[in-house]
């Protein structure tokens, strides 16, 4: 457990840097580029993520769990590696040969053949990735010093070249040079833990187990980007960008709700591999306590204060994002208790198939409301859409899941978080009717998480006092090693 909280102090701060960097990089493209040219860089890169999709050939999930149940074994360590590296070598060539006929032949994006072709090249990125090894082997500490150094450097770039409208080609080649930075140092790091040998090697038995992961894979990608690319293809650039803040929030606040369950995957996997079944939903049990104390507060209060987080991160010309960004919040809770059914239980267990149904549900369900309410509602009824699609999915995976999760939920410990969440949003929302200011807005969240976090303290809330007692071990570990 020491080890998880650890991983997870590290994980929060990293995700914490994935929400504030992008963030800021968002609130200055998104007020000099304006929704027009926002709305063509998304929609390039949400094209450009379907080939990238292809070429990952599902290895980011199955890579981090087969090197999770081989990492004490440095001999068959180095083997799976390089066995799923040229498995990705393969896949990576032929994806950025169909990126490259798709958009030489589609109009759409042959129009903007410059800016397509620069996002190709995160296809050739991407197989250097590496992040199902350092995830898989819970290098934490290293992802969190890496990706700190390398958002830093894009982010002064961003700064001094993107400055009108038409500079939006040089934001999207900025933003892939961020990525290829990424992947120099994962490069080097990688062959420093094991010997990269990109020769001959037997994966064919990779194949049978990567089979459900490259269904999931694809299934995943086609569906996540889907919302904009048929916002897209039927509205236009415009309405992509408007989309676009109220995604790239929900998103944001998603990442800092998962981030738990990223660190404790490769841990259940371990375990499930050997055989303690009870020991494995044991942590599963305090993942999803953990994770409903970040979504339900989190849900609450995007909602609370919509309006002028839109204002301040995008300015007036998105005034018509607030509406989409509400109802886009909504898919907070279903996504966080469909990664413990989903990702925790099925894939941590090998039930991969179950998955891979829900998603496809989802999926189905999402095609089905976009086509009916994008051309009615435009951005919204994507957000719509996507709202519906997260609640079948959730659906689905906690059937699939039933037996494990039949006593994880209790209402001894959920309603605490729900009235302490009510508390903070009326607090919220008094503070917001002085101003509604930046420092303002802030200042009440600040306020809004230090009543939550109290309200929960006092309620006794086991995962909270536990979190907040390992905080103190470790930084009062930091503090003697750094007296030594």
């Amino acid at each position: 457990m020491n080890s998880i909280i650890r991983n997870y102090i590290y994980n929060i701060v990293l995700t914490l840097t994935n929400i504030l960097f992008p963030l800021l990089v968002f609130i200055y493209v998104s007020r000099i580029m304006g929704p027009e040219a926002l709305g063509q860089v998304s929609f390039a890169s949400s094209v450009a993520g379907y080939f990238v999709g292809l070429a990952s050939f599902g290895i980011g999930s199955y890579g981090i769990r087969e090197i999770a149940r081989v990492r004490d074994n440095k001999i068959k360590l180095k083997e799976v590696f390089n066995e799923l590296l040229l498995i990705n070598c393969y896949t990576t060539i032929i994806s950025l040969l169909l990126y490259f006929t798709f958009i030489f032949i589609n109009q759409k994006t042959k129009s903007e053949i410059m800016l397509f072709s620069i996002n190709g090249l995160s296809i050739i990125l991407t197989l250097f990735s590496f992040e199902w090894l350092f995830q898989g082997l819970e290098k934490y500490k290293y992802i969190l010093i890496r990706s700190i150094f390398v958002k830093i450097i894009a982010f002064i770039l961003i700064i001094i070249f993107v400055k009108s409208r038409n500079d939006y080609i040089l934001y999207s080649l900025l933003t892939i040079i961020g990525l290829g930075a990424n992947n120099i140092f994962n490069l080097f790091y990688a062959g420093k833990i094991v010997e990269i040998k990109i020769k001959r090697r037997k994966v064919l038995f990779h194949l049978k187990g990567l089979f459900k992961f490259v269904l999931i894979s694809y299934v995943s990608t086609f569906y996540l980007l889907l919302d904009k690319v048929i916002l897209g293809f039927i509205s236009g650039s415009y309405y992509v960008g408007l989309y676009a803040p109220a995604e790239k929030i929900v998103r944001l606040a998603l990442g800092l709700v998962l981030s738990l369950s990223a660190v404790i995957f490769p841990r259940i996997s371990n375990i499930y591999s050997q055989g303690d079944s009870k020991k494995a939903e044991s942590l599963i049990s305090v993942s999803m306590h953990a994770i409903l104390l970040l979504a339900i507060p989190l849900f609450i209060g995007i909602e609370i204060i919509a309006q002028p987080v839109i204002n301040i991160i995008s300015g007036s010309e998105y005034a018509s994002s607030v509406l989409t960004l509400r109802i886009e919040a909504f898919i907070i809770i279903p996504v966080s208790l469909a990664n413990i059914s989903g990702t925790q239980i099925l894939i941590g267990s090998g039930k991969e198939k179950y998955y891979l149904f829900a998603l496809t549900f989802g999926a189905l369900s999402f095609i089905i409301a976009s086509v009916i309410l994008v051309p009615i509602f435009y951005q919204n009824g994507t957000a719509i859409a996507m709202v519906i699609a997260e609640v079948v999915i959730c659906f689905f995976m906690f059937y699939y899941s039933k037996k494990t999760l039949v006593n994880m939920f209790s209402i001894k410990w959920i309603i605490p978080l729900v009235i302490s969440s009510i508390v903070m949003g009326i607090v919220v929302i008094i503070m917001l009717q002085i101003n509604s200011g930046l420092f303002n807005v802030l200042s009440s969240i600040l306020v809004g998480v230090v009543i939550y976090s109290c309200i929960l303290y006092l309620f006794k809330d086991r995962v909270l006092i536990m979190l907040v007692s390992k905080l103190n071990l470790f930084i009062k570990k930091i503090k003697i090693d750094k007296v030594q």
